[in-house]
Order: C-alpha cells, then sequence, then structure tokens
C-alpha cells in the first residue's frame, strides 16, 4: 500500500502523476493507494476522480481504509 498525502491544491497535479506512474511503471502486482489530506478532506471524491483505491479523513480513518483495501487485494 502506497499512502499519499496532500494539502494544497497546486499538488494535485503531482498527486496525479505519481499514482499515474506508480499504475503503469510501478511495481507488480500494482501497489494500493490511499490518499489523505486537507487536499482531500475538502473535495471527499475527488480520489476516486484520480484513481486511487481509497480516502482516509484522518489517521485512524485513514488504517481502517488501508485494512480494508489490503484485504480487497487478496
Amino acid at each position: 500500500i502506497v499512502c499519499i498525502s496532500a494539502t494544497m491544491l497546486f499538488n494535485l497535479p503531482a498527486v496525479v502523476s505519481l499514482i499515474e506512474a506508480l499504475r503503469t511503471e510501478g511495481p507488480r502486482p500494482a501497489p494500493r493507494i490511499v490518499v489523505g489530506g486537507g487536499l482531500f478532506r475538502h473535495a471527499p471524491d475527488l480520489w476516486k476522480e484520480i484513481g486511487a483505491d481509497g480516502f482516509g479523513a484522518d489517521l485512524r480513518a485513514g488504517i481502517e481504509v488501508m485494512r480494508n483495501v489490503s484485504q480487497e487485494a487478496n
């Protein structure tokens, strides 16, 4: 699982590029990707639009999302 956090909107293109690189050039099988941070808390469905596998609004939620994403992969 790769976790990516972003707070500022101007970081969104870098997050999208990182997700695309992980999906196309990263290890196989491709890692599951969970995002968090202020950017995603203000736009709760954005994670789906950019191709992440999950979103955690805070640390506890992120841990739970990682557990669920990990189980889905198995």
